[in-house]
Parts: structure tokens; sequence; C-alpha cells
């Protein structure tokens, strides 16, 4: 933990982390869906220096999140598959924080539209605290 915050205080970091990931898709509630357990997800955090210390941190996310979905019958077979690409550039995306030891991605949970559409995007991230 000593050398991200370290990393943080000196300069504008680039980095990447693997997230927990989480699927809703809507009007599917009474159809099963699998997808990937984690994500890696790319980020780069920005620091505003001031001389009496640090004034604002900025998280920004880069890059995309690719995954399938997988929707299953009754029988647990795949009867669709839906391709998700998720472009941080072209999206607008909401962060929730929790206190933490590391600037560190926790999960990223996506809302889809039953045609794969994406609705909704969050990144629950974690935010630096020194101890």
């Amino acid at each position: 933990m000593h050398d991200i915050y370290e990393k943080l205080l000196n300069e504008d970091a680039q980095f990447h982390h693997l997230a927990d990931l989480r699927v809703y898709i809507s009007d599917l509630e009474d159809k099963e869906h699998t997808y990937p357990d984690e994500i890696e997800l790319k980020y780069d955090v920005e620091i505003e220096h001031r001389s009496w210390g640090i004034k604002d941190i900025e998280v920004l996310m880069r890059g995309s999140a690719e995954f399938e979905v997988d929707v299953l019958d009754a029988d647990d077979n795949v009867v669709d598959t839906i391709p998700v690409n998720i472009d941080f550039s072209e999206i607008d995306y909401q962060f929730s924080w929790m206190k933490g030891t590391e600037y560190v991605p926790e999960s990223l949970v996506v809302a889809l539209s039953k045609d794969g559409r994406v609705i909704r995007v969050n990144v629950n991230f974690y935010y630096l605290t020194k101890e």
C-alpha cells in the first residue's frame, strides 16, 4: 500500500485491476444468464496538487470492457449469447466510493436491455485512506 500511495502523491498514474463483474438484464428475470466472474479494468488517477497538499483526485476509466453474456433455458442450455462492449470514452458511467487502502475498482455493475444495449454502468471503487 505504501508504494501506491507514494506513486499517487508524486505523479498521475495509470493502473489496471481485476474487478468483480455483475450483469443485470431487464425483461429477462425469468431466464438465467452467465458471464465472467471478473473483468480487467484500466483507469487513470489524476491528482491536483497544491502547496498545502492534494486538492482533488479524479479517476478516469479508459479503454473498454468486453465480455459475453450467455442466456440459458430451464435446462441450462445456451439459447442466446449477447456480446457486450463498454467503451468508457463514449458512455456516462457512475462511481460508488468505498473506503479502502488503495485506489482500485472493486466491481463493475452493468445493466443491459434484453437486446444487449447498455442501459447503466456503475464502477464501485475503493478510495485510499492512509492508515
